[in-house]
């Protein structure tokens, strides 16, 4: 479910686990250690991301924050809700790539997960085109043929 991006039915899988976790007679794994078994659930999701072609720095970015905070959690209630949160962050993160960033080449989905990612820092045309060893010409005439609008358009739309 993560790695097709369906926030929805993550969701109610996340609602139906937690139901299943009240009652005892759903057979409901018991937690002996939570942080443990939020680490090994975060894991696997990460996993799930990456199945999906998701940016291993986007990956990187939700879950280190979201450890961050676990860490700080005061109880097993709290620590549930934020790796919920984390499980779709990150499902959305991969439907936002599926849906905008996945069905471009590989050149310009980068572009696009870069703006996506550091959208409130300065992005140059012409550092991605020296990273990726191509003319800034070329790259702006490939993005513009690719997303319908200029890379300059396409930052300014993000920033908002």
């Amino acid at each position: 479910m993560v790695s097709s991006g369906n926030v929805k039915q993550v969701l109610e899988a996340f609602l139906e686990m937690e139901k299943g976790g009240r009652s005892e007679d759903k057979g409901m794994i018991y937690m002996n250690n939570p942080q443990v078994s939020t680490s090994i659930l975060r894991t696997l999701i990460r996993k799930a991301a990456e199945k999906s072609g998701l940016s291993p720095i986007i990956i990187d970015e939700i879950t280190e924050r979201h450890a961050q905070i676990s860490i700080t959690c005061r109880n097993t209630a709290e620590l549930i809700g934020h790796t919920k949160e984390m499980i779709l962050e990150l499902t959305q993160a991969v439907h936002d790539h599926l849906h905008e960033a996945g069905h471009y080449p590989p050149i310009i989905s980068k572009m696009v997960e870069l703006v996506n990612m550091n959208f409130s820092e300065p992005i140059s045309l012409s550092t991605i085109a020296e990273e990726n060893h191509v003319s800034e010409s070329y790259l702006s005439k490939r993005f513009k043929k690719e997303t319908g609008e200029t890379f300059g358009a396409y930052l300014s739309k993000k920033k908002m």
